[in-house]
């Protein structure tokens, strides 16, 4: 019925923000392991790396998924 449908809806937010604290810990420790960046000490503008940029492009794709399957 129509209730239960919004009490799903309701009690699948918990769950999608943890599945999206996951996939942003995950992207980051693989984005880690392959992009070195130096100490900010040593380079303070490639201690932010350029790659940064494409990273949360990637987090908010995968975050774009389950909307675009519904």
């Amino acid at each position: 019925t129509r209730g239960a449908f919004i009490a799903a809806v309701f009690a699948m937010q918990g769950v999608g923000i943890i599945f999206a604290g996951l996939v942003s810990m995950l992207f980051s420790g693989i984005f880690k392991a392959y992009y070195e960046a130096p100490r900010f000490s040593q380079d303070p503008i490639l201690s932010t790396q350029p790659e940064g940029d494409l990273l949360w492009r990637l987090i908010l794709m995968v975050g774009a998924v389950p909307a675009a399957m519904t």
